[in-house]
């Protein structure tokens, strides 16, 4: 039985993961067609994930295929359109007996949707915020236009990662007053902390223990919204082979410590951009407001 969970409409699309296109233009869901489904897939993940464990290890049943079926029809309603293509793959080299190409494929869709499972957990709804049968379209249009408030009158964000705590303390004293600075003394945290935060700026040390500050940058442009999100490095390492290696990875400053309170504010200013991090939900709502 289905235990029909209410959730925020402004968390499900700060989560990224969902593409409100067909849901809102092709099936014309109230909210509360659309939190069936998503109640749906919550309901039975635990029981999906498991027919996919079974079918990456060779031992799917027809049992597991239909719960593959099942799942890519709520992903393609609901637009987690991240695996639904992955999934039709699994369904055809299942049906021809193409090993390598389930065992391949099932580990990427299981990552995913482990992924979207513990997000979609994160964006329930403490209380309920609209009405199940107001339209999807006006619901997202008017979570859209309230980000859109929150987002124009807060403060950017900036991570600052630097084993050194007085470090961090002096950086945040420094930009604090233009901008809301969060401080990582732990490298190995960083995914997890940017499960949290979306910054649009990262200050970087490179000395660091267990992962230095080069190692972070392929772990920051891995995620899709920090593709060209600012790197600038602060450290005490002032060696030409590492200032061109960072230039390397990308970073768009080298800045050296003990730094100038006045260049470091120069530099951020200079590089630091807001991020729209819901435009494509936006961008959604608009144009199907234009068809109608």
């Amino acid at each position: 039985m289905i235990k029909i969970q209410d959730f925020s409409i402004s968390k499900l699309i700060l989560l990224d993961d969902l593409d409100f296109t067909d849901a809102i233009s092709l099936y014309n869901f109230t909210v509360g067609d659309y939190f069936y489904l998503l109640s749906e897939f919550a309901s039975n993940a635990t029981q999906y994930l498991a027919s996919l464990n079974s079918i990456a290890a060779f031992k799917g049943t027809e049992d597991d295929m239909q719960n593959l079926l099942n799942m890519h029809s709520i992903f393609k309603k609901i637009g987690f359109t991240d695996v639904t293509s992955s999934i039709k793959e699994i369904l055809t080299a299942f049906k021809h007996k193409d090993m390598a190409h389930i065992f391949s494929c099932s580990d990427r869709v299981i990552e995913s949707v482990t992924r979207f499972f513990t997000r979609l957990l994160s964006a329930e709804a403490v209380k309920k915020e609209v009405l199940h049968s107001v339209p999807l379209k006006e619901a997202i249009e008017k979570a859209t236009e309230q980000l859109f408030k929150e987002e124009n009158e807060r403060k950017m964000r900036i991570l600052a990662v630097d084993d050194m705590q007085f470090m961090l303390d002096t950086i945040a004293n420094t930009l604090d007053g233009e901008y809301e600075v969060y401080k990582l003394t732990d490298p190995t945290l960083l995914e997890a902390a940017l499960h949290h935060v979306t910054p649009e700026l990262f200050l970087l040390d490179y000395d660091m223990p267990y992962l230095n500050g080069f190692e972070l940058v392929p772990i920051i442009r891995s995620y899709s919204e920090h593709e060209n999100t600012p790197i600038i490095f602060v450290t005490s390492i002032d060696r030409a082979a590492n200032i061109a290696a960072a230039i390397k990875l990308g970073a768009c400053e080298y800045i050296l410590k003990p730094f100038q309170a006045d260049l470091l504010t120069e530099k951020v200013a200079q590089h630091i951009k807001r991020k729209n991090r819901f435009a494509a939900a936006f961008s959604v709502a608009s144009e199907t407001e234009e068809e109608i």
